[in-house]
């Protein structure tokens, strides 16, 4: 008999039964898992459950965000070897690729780590 699995009381992601842990259930997303026998018989607090949703779709606008980004930075730099860089100049500021690139690029902080 089938058993109708609850979604990860974690992510919300797809329950699926572990080949590599018989009798475990887990999730594909997160990696959590726990016993079939108890899968099911947990308390799923609904401020967590749309925290969970909230930050996945959050998650999802940042990939199409930094998705855009990087196919502006490959575009070539309207200025060419005159380019004012990230200079800050009101009237000729750097062009829309070489923000772009100024955006992916590592950020470091005060100690110099990455």
């Amino acid at each position: 008999m089938k058993v109708a699995l609850k979604p990860c009381p974690f992510c919300g992601g797809e329950a699926v039964a572990l080949v590599t842990r018989p009798g475990d259930v887990g999730c594909d997303e997160c990696g959590s898992f726990a016993a079939l026998s108890t899968w099911n018989r947990r308390v799923v607090d609904p401020a967590l459950a749309t925290f969970a949703a909230t930050l996945k779709h959050a998650e999802a606008r940042a990939e199409k965000a930094e998705a855009a980004l990087r196919e502006l930075a490959e575009l070539d730099c309207v200025y060419g070897d005159e380019c004012p860089g990230l200079r800050s100049n009101p009237r000729h500021g750097p062009c829309v690729g070489c923000r772009a690139r100024a955006a992916l690029a590592p950020t470091t902080t005060e100690g110099g780590a990455k």
